[in-house]
């Protein structure tokens, strides 16, 4: 899938790594979050070869949103403390509202008490992946990635979701990976994957 491919990004960049399906944007991700392991070729951290940090080393320096959003049987709170299981209600509901995900705009009157079924078979698919966004987000990594994290939005949903994510974000490595087009001067640099 990518036969001479070779790319660098520095500490606190912003990439939009873009493509039409079938590019290698979710392997990728696997790669990058050692769910998978390269056929040929390296991967870095810091210098470090990936295969060189044990699991918890790792996971507390990537936090990933894939395309397979999931949830828990719990309730919302349960699903954002797997993310730490020490954070407050309080930022709980600012991740959520950051997400487009709060309670009462939901019309989920128990709030962060609100149940999930298993598998979050009582989601929707976009509020599966917000849920899957808020406990990334959550884990205050140095990298995180999202793989079409605003799949199934209209435009000014998308472009407020990315300007928000972003902003919160600024300082950190972004890697944002999508096939839509039209919001790349919102991150430092775009990369098209599959051309």
């Amino acid at each position: 899938v990518f036969d001479d491919f070779s790319l660098s990004v520095p500490a606190g960049q912003h990439l939009l790594l873009q493509g039409a399906s079938g590019g290698g944007k979710s392997t990728l991700t696997q790669l990058l979050t050692r769910l998978e392991t390269p056929q040929g070729g390296s991967i870095h951290l810091g210098g470090l070869p990936l295969e060189s940090f044990d699991e918890p080393t790792l996971r507390r320096q990537i936090a990933c949103a894939g395309q397979q959003a999931w949830a828990k049987t719990g309730t919302l709170a349960d699903n954002l403390r797997l993310a730490d299981p020490d954070i407050s209600e309080a930022a709980m509901r600012d991740m959520l509202s950051l997400v487009g995900l709060a309670p009462e705009a939901q019309g989920w009157t128990s709030g962060l008490d609100t149940w999930i079924e298993e598998g979050g078979a009582s989601l929707s698919g976009g509020q599966r992946r917000r849920l899957a966004i808020a406990r990334a987000l959550l884990r205050e990594a140095p990298i995180t990635i999202l793989d079409e994290p605003s799949e199934g939005l209209d435009h000014a949903a998308e472009t407020e979701l990315i300007a928000r994510i972003t902003d919160h974000l600024r300082g950190k490595t972004l890697i944002w990976i999508s096939h839509r087009m039209g919001f790349e001067a919102s991150f430092d640099r775009t990369i098209r994957l599959g051309t």
